[in-house]
């Protein structure tokens, strides 16, 4: 079964629609996480314009500043849990040792990986391989090459069940493929035109089980967009397609909110969705790789640093920076943040809005106590 969408978005009002009127048939299994609705055959799903990763949905209220910092955090090559915490503090609970996550992508995406059966990271002997890199030197040697494979399975230690650990890696591989198009405008890429011949960064995530609405059009939606455009401007090529193909594709029965998430939504005909300017611009990731991979490093321990890449310094830094401001309650300043230091961008419209509904709860809550307390 494959779908196409524009974005995210594009495929989350679709695909919720469809499966909760059944014009995507689904069986009800049994799982190890609680019965689930399972479609009955793998799915690609192909998103024409991945950089647009943002999801915007009140309802579904996903959390903007964890997704992009835990996307930051894996192209850095981390597996140490404390980062994630301030965002996300759940991630413990799938930590085996209360340090590290075993499945992380990016650890595994950057350092040659081996386990033993308590879980314990052992150095590898080709400790100095980073899969990316080496990735991305192929591919400017060989353009045309079908063997630009990332790996994150581990036959070795993943097969060895979900007794020896609680995070077994559901994205196993990726492919990349350099496709030539032609180049309508400096921000437009297309199949067909008469201008000058181009490139783009093509990118197919497979996966072995995918729950649909936190998993695919959640975290894994903004963390494979990001490592697409990652490799993408270090090749110096535009982003092509994200297919995502999902060989067992399910919602969890306790979390499937449908006539939630799409009330308000206008009914739009498949395959449309609102093109919002200020929802859909885009910063570019990276100028530099150097400076870039060696400011990454230093983001994810100290996010109140300056920077020269204009993404960590115009979109992450002050995301972090109003998220803080969240957490004191002071919602305001976070506010002022983001309208005046954070790019015009997507993940800035996201991250005003989460901040707002934030915001609009906290005083509710202290008027209906104040109410209460004057009888």
């Amino acid at each position: 079964m494959h779908f196409k969408f524009r974005n995210v978005n594009d495929a989350f009002y679709t695909l919720v629609r469809r499966i909760d009127n059944s014009t995507v048939p689904t069986v009800v299994r049994e799982s190890r996480a609680g019965r689930v609705r399972m479609i009955e055959e793998p799915v690609t799903v192909t998103y024409e314009q991945p950089q647009e990763c943002v999801l915007f949905n009140p309802a579904r209220d996903c959390n903007p500043f964890f997704h992009l910092f835990e996307a930051l955090w894996m192209l850095a090559g981390r597996n140490d849990v404390a980062p994630l915490l301030e965002f996300n503090p759940r991630m413990a609970e799938f930590s085996d040792n209360g340090q590290t996550l075993r499945g992380a992508y990016g650890f595994r995406w950057r350092h040659p990986f081996s386990y033993s059966q308590d879980g314990i990271y052992s150095e590898h002997p080709m400790k100095d391989v980073d899969q990316l890199h080496r990735i991305v030197e192929h591919l400017r040697s060989l353009p045309g090459s079908r063997r630009a494979v990332l790996q994150m399975w581990s036959a070795e230690t993943d097969l060895l069940g979900v007794a020896v650990s609680k995070d077994i890696c559901c994205n196993t591989h990726v492919y990349f493929a350099l496709r030539e198009v032609t180049r309508l405008s400096p921000d437009g890429w297309s199949e067909q035109g008469s201008i000058d011949r181009g490139r783009v960064l093509d990118m197919t995530v497979c996966n072995r089980s995918n729950d649909l609405v936190w998993g695919m059009l959640g975290s894994n939606a903004v963390t494979f967009s990001l490592l697409q455009q990652y490799m993408a401007c270090c090749l110096g090529v535009a982003v092509g397609h994200y297919h995502q193909f999902t060989n067992n594709l399910h919602v969890y029965e306790n979390n499937w909110k449908p006539t939630e998430w799409l009330l308000g939504q206008p009914e739009k005909r498949e395959g449309f969705y609102d093109t919002t300017p200020e929802r859909y611009r885009t910063v570019r990731l990276l100028q530099d790789p150097k400076t870039f991979d060696e400011e990454l490093k230093q983001f994810i321990d100290d996010p109140a640093a300056n920077y020269a890449e204009p993404f960590l310094l115009q979109v992450a830094k002050p995301l972090v920076q109003a998220f803080r401001l969240h957490k004191r309650r002071l919602y305001k300043q976070a506010r002022l943040v983001l309208e005046h230091e954070a790019a015009n961008c997507d993940w800035t419209a996201a991250a005003y809005e989460w901040i707002r509904q934030r915001e609009d709860r906290w005083e509710r809550k202290m008027d209906n106590e104040t109410r209460a307390l004057q009888g």
